[in-house]
C-alpha cells in the first residue's frame, strides 16, 4: 500500500485485534466467526491463518452491512493468540466526503448569488441611488397617480420595496446556501458517530463469537486430566 495512502486511509477502514484463547487454532477461531458471515451476499474464503470476504447488495439485518470487504487473521502474539482484522467500508468514506461536498455546493450558491447582486446593480437604471436611498430611509418608492385616475378616485398604489426593482422577478427564490451547510453539517456529524459505533460494534460482534462454545464444551487440558483421574477413582 501507498505509504502517503496509508495516513489516510483510517477513514474507511476499521482495523483492530483482539487476544483469543491460545488453545483455539485459526480454523477453530474462525469457525466461531463463521455465523458473521454466512450472510446473503457475502462471500469468503479461508486459507489457513488468514480469511478474506467480500460483501455484494449486502441485507440491512447483517451485523456487517456497512463493511465491503476486509481480512481477519489469527497470529501468534508474546501475549498468546491475536485475531486482527482490516476491514473496508465505502459507506464511511461516502459520509466523509459528503460534507465537503455540500459545503462546496453552499460557497458556490454564495459566490453565485453575491454575483448576481452586483451584476443587477451595475445593470439596472437608478439602482445605486435607490439602494442608497433605501439604506438612509428615505421614501422614493411611492409611485405617483396619472392624473385621469386620481379624478376617477383610484386608490394610492403601495409603497414598493426597494430591492424588490433590483430583482428581475419577485416570484423568483433566492438560491439559499444554509441548506447545504446544514447537509454538511448533519453528514459530518454522522460520520463521526458511525466511525466510533461501527468500530465498537464490530469488536464486540468478533468478541463475542469468539467467546461462543458452538454447542460444545471446552477445557483445558489440564481440567480435562483432572477429570479423567476423577472418574478412574470412581470406577475402583
Amino acid at each position: 500500500m501507498n505509504l502517503g495512502l496509508r495516513y489516510i486511509d483510517w477513514i474507511w477502514h476499521v482495523r483492530g485485534s483482539m487476544i483469543i484463547p491460545s488453545r483455539l487454532s485459526a480454523d477453530a477461531a474462525f469457525d466461531r466467526l463463521d455465523a458473521l458471515f454466512r450472510e446473503p451476499g457475502t462471500t469468503y474464503v479461508r486459507d489457513g491463518e488468514t480469511l478474506v470476504f467480500q460483501k455484494k447488495n449486502q441485507a440491512s439485518q447483517d451485523k456487517m452491512a456497512v463493511f465491503d470487504s476486509g481480512v481477519v487473521r489469527v497470529e501468534s502474539d508474546p501475549q498468546g493468540t491475536r485475531l486482527s482484522y482490516d476491514l473496508v467500508s465505502k459507506t464511511l468514506l461516502l459520509c466523509f466526503l459528503a460534507p465537503a461536498l455540500f459545503f462546496g455546493f453552499g460557497e458556490f450558491f454564495k459566490y453565485t448569488s453575491s454575483h448576481h447582486t452586483v451584476a443587477l446593480v451595475d445593470h439596472t437604471p437608478n439602482a445605486k441611488s435607490m439602494v442608497a436611498n433605501l439604506k438612509s430611509g428615505k421614501d422614493d418608492t411611492i409611485q405617483l397617480l396619472n392624473p385621469i385616475d386620481n379624478f376617477m378616485g383610484a386608490p394610492k398604489p403601495e409603497k414598493k420595496d426597494a430591492s424588490a426593482k433590483l430583482s428581475p422577478s419577485k416570484e423568483k427564490k433566492k438560491i439559499s446556501s444554509t441548506t447545504s451547510y446544514v447537509f454538511a453539517g448533519l453528514f459530518a456529524f454522522l460520520y463521526v458517530i458511525g466511525r466510533i459505533l461501527e468500530q465498537y460494534l464490530v469488536h464486540r460482534n468478533f468478541r463475542k463469537n469468539i467467546s461462543k462454545n458452538n454447542g460444545k464444551q471446552v477445557m483445558d487440558s489440564g481440567l480435562a486430566t483432572r477429570r479423567i483421574a476423577s472418574y478412574k477413582m470412581l470406577l475402583k
